[in-house]
């Protein structure tokens, strides 16, 4: 716990020389605007000084090889010029590569949920010169382990959250059209069509996590889990200073203990008051505790009334991109990252 600490902490001044553009040419609406945004950074790095290469991705599995061919060929900054759904990928890569490079965003993406955690701005040039003028923080790297298609169990790292349950169902269901036009308001309103007009949304199943304080194991039946890194999540409950979820040596979790389609509409109404600067507050049914490690597993076929849904699928999905399906292990790794922030954020 020391040690994540230590690494958590770790501030290192970050001057970019080389850097990987990596993009996703395949993903939103405004291929035109994003065009002018990418040959944008192009000209201010290089007016910086900095050698820089804009990579098109021809898949999220090939973002993930650019990424680790950059590290592995004198790169010292890897950018996802995306969402949360890139960063997702390039993460993969750096750390597939072994090499110590850093990762910026500039976010071009619907979900930029990491970029907000660490101050970079939304507006491109501003971020360039975010970027140009930044530190490079060392923070540890979470992990999961789920089932995926072939039925095998997999493992992956992530950066900003992941869901299990009804969430994830949420994400399965989206149109990318609308992911596209809307961004995070897609999935509010997919979110919202799955609670009012399916005939059960929720699907049941046991969690156990190590409470952080009292490092002891409690178990749970929960409809839904998010485990996140960003402090987005957490502060439709409570007030959380953005970047202490990063820096943190654990796990944000917030249990949803409830098949009340209000008590889920209620905690979604929180988030979207959150954006527009209103208060966090509590939801019955709802609890956001720390966690170290988490385990999740289908319901068994008999015992706590849940029989019914014996077996059922429930899928897994990690900074915005499905995985697959139960049982999930999520902790928090040994493997570390720098990732790129701007001078004089916390």
């Amino acid at each position: 716990m020391a040690l994540l600490n230590e690494l958590a902490t770790c501030i290192q001044p970050h001057r970019i020389r080389k850097a990987a553009l990596i993009f996703n040419p395949n993903s939103g609406m405004r291929p035109q605007r994003r065009g002018r945004d990418l040959r944008l950074a192009e000209r201010l790095f290089a007016e910086a000084g900095v050698e820089n290469f804009v990579v098109a991705s021809e898949s999220p599995e090939s973002a993930a090889e650019h990424a680790a061919n950059a590290a592995r060929n004198g790169f010292d900054t890897v950018i996802a010029c995306g969402g949360d759904g890139t960063v997702h990928m390039v993460l993969q890569g750096i750390l597939a590569a072994g090499v110590d490079v850093a990762l910026g965003v500039i976010p071009l993406g619907c979900g930029n949920l990491l970029a907000k955690e660490l101050h970079i701005p939304r507006e491109t040039a501003a971020s360039i010169h975010a970027l140009l003028e930044a530190t490079a923080v060392r923070f540890p790297v979470p992990e999961i382990e789920y089932v995926g298609k072939d039925g095998e169990s997999n493992r992956r790292y992530w950066g900003v959250a992941a869901g299990i349950g009804a969430d994830a169902q949420v994400i399965c269901k989206i149109d990318p059209l609308q992911k596209s036009r809307f961004g995070i308001y897609a999935y509010y309103k997919e979110s919202t069509r799955q609670l009012l007009l399916t005939r059960d949304p929720f699907t049941p199943f046991q969690l156990e996590f190590r409470e952080s304080e009292s490092n002891t194991w409690r178990r749970e039946i929960v409809t839904q889990a998010v485990v996140a890194r960003v402090t987005y999540f957490a502060n439709a409950l409570t007030n959380v200073q953005t970047g202490d979820g990063l820096s943190a040596p654990d796990l944000q979790l917030i249990l949803f203990k409830t098949s009340s389609r209000w008590r889920y509409l209620q905690y979604g109404s929180k988030l979207v008051g959150r954006m527009l600067g209103g208060t966090p507050g509590t939801v019955p049914g709802v609890e956001l505790v720390r966690a170290s490690e988490i385990l999740c597993r289908p319901m068994p076929a008999s015992g706590n009334g849940h029989s019914a849904f014996a077996g059922k699928q429930v899928l897994a999905e990690t900074d915005g991109e499905l995985l697959g399906t139960l049982p999930v292990r999520l902790w928090l790794g040994e493997r570390t990252i720098r990732l790129v922030r701007p001078l004089g954020t916390a």
